[in-house]
């Protein structure tokens, strides 16, 4: 099941679409995910917004420790194409999240 809380925001005559995301670690879900994304961008007419955690990196550069897999990245960055979204990026430290390896 897609871990995925889509809700409409509206202000004054203003609408846009907002997807909060918990992506599991389990690639199979990612998957489902993934599809389910694709899904809601065929029905959302409003400018959208996703925010949360996609559980995956498009570029080996944010990765610090660890494998960077390609053919995952590449999966996540398709979605990207797919749903005409684009990473806004983020503020603060650059690994908010490390493994002991």
């Amino acid at each position: 099941m897609p871990r995925c809380i889509f809700f409409p925001v509206k202000k004054l005559n203003l609408q846009w679409s907002c997807s909060t995301i918990y992506a599991s670690p389990t690639l199979t879900l990612h998957i489902d995910l993934w599809d389910h994304l694709k899904i809601l961008f065929d029905v959302i007419l409003d400018p959208w917004l996703l925010m949360g955690d996609f559980n995956k990196i498009i570029h080996s550069s944010e990765i610090q420790r660890g494998n960077f897999h390609i053919a995952r990245a590449q999966i996540l960055s398709s979605v990207f194409i797919d749903c005409g979204l684009m990473d806004l990026g983020t503020m603060g430290g650059t690994f908010i999240w490390g493994r002991n390896t």
